[in-house]
């Protein structure tokens, strides 16, 4: 099941959390698909403490067809290239081992990141989801991730996404990533230290989704899939950045990744959101 604690919307898991077990699920199951269902398997994949969970997949790709429930026994089905997510008979997620291909950008000097942060942590109570485990306001420490993502004023990338000039009060400036910085406190971590995989998806999610989230701009995601280059250690300062990567209709696509202190991309991330 995804505990309370993990929501997203209201009422729903978080879907980089639940992208990331179900990811994690694959890793278990890769090389026996087709075996039959096993209803533990995801409340295995939350507690389990193992760093190399998806060690036979280089990436996972998740689709999430609807909300995953909270505090509510949910079943894995494996199926001949993936696994599925259900409730009932209603189909939550499904997964298929994949490629990323994404390269991440140079991480932005500190002193932007920090200046974006605080932009997000400022703007944050006039958004949506104020309550997700993710970039949630109302979380405490240590409850949390509080990722507060905002806007930076560098490294344009000639999107068409007109921001700019509501969020930095100027035309044009080349605002086209997001940026915020995130420390993993120990529960979030194995016991030897390194922040479990869902746990990196989950951090991935929103900043990707606060590329295109406004007050009036209510997002869900909607396809997410999330490579991780090294480990990461709880009690560590890492910065994660989103960008846009182009729109289609409803579907909004953003990329995302986390940099360790010395500028090293540590995990990187593709977003489909869909807009509600």
């Amino acid at each position: 099941m995804v505990d309370a604690r993990f929501c997203g919307p209201p009422g729903s898991g978080n879907g980089g959390y639940v992208a990331g077990l179900l990811a994690n699920v694959l890793g278990e199951t890769a090389g026996a698909l087709g075996a039959p269902a096993s209803s533990a398997a995801l409340r295995a994949a939350s507690s389990s403490t193992s760093r190399n969970s998806r060690s036979d997949v280089e990436a996972v790709e998740v689709t999430l067809r609807r909300p995953a429930p909270l505090d509510k026994p949910l079943d894995v089905r494996a199926t001949d290239d993936g696994v599925e997510l259900i409730d009932g008979d209603e189909l939550i997620a499904e997964a298929f081992g994949t490629t990323v291909g994404v390269e991440p950008p140079p991480m932005p000097d500190l002193d932007v990141v920090l200046e974006a942060a605080a932009r997000g942590e400022a703007q944050r109570a006039t958004m949506q989801y104020n309550d997700c485990f993710v970039c949630g306001a109302t979380r405490a420490e240590g409850d949390g991730l509080r990722i507060f993502s905002g806007w930076t004023d560098d490294g344009c990338t000639g999107c068409t996404f007109e921001v700019c000039e509501a969020e930095l009060g100027s035309a044009c400036r080349g605002a086209c990533r997001t940026a915020g910085v995130w420390t993993p406190d120990a529960s979030l971590a194995d016991g030897d230290g390194a922040v479990r995989p869902e746990f990196v998806s989950a951090a991935l999610d929103c900043p990707g989704g606060f590329v295109y989230i406004r007050p009036e701009v209510e997002v869900v995601l909607g396809r997410y899939a999330v490579k991780q280059l090294a480990p990461m250690r709880a009690g560590t300062r890492y910065t994660v950045i989103g960008w846009p990567a182009g729109e289609d209709g409803r579907k909004l696509r953003a990329n995302s990744a986390l940099y360790d202190e010395d500028g090293s991309p540590v995990a990187v991330a593709l977003a489909t959101w869909i807009t509600i």
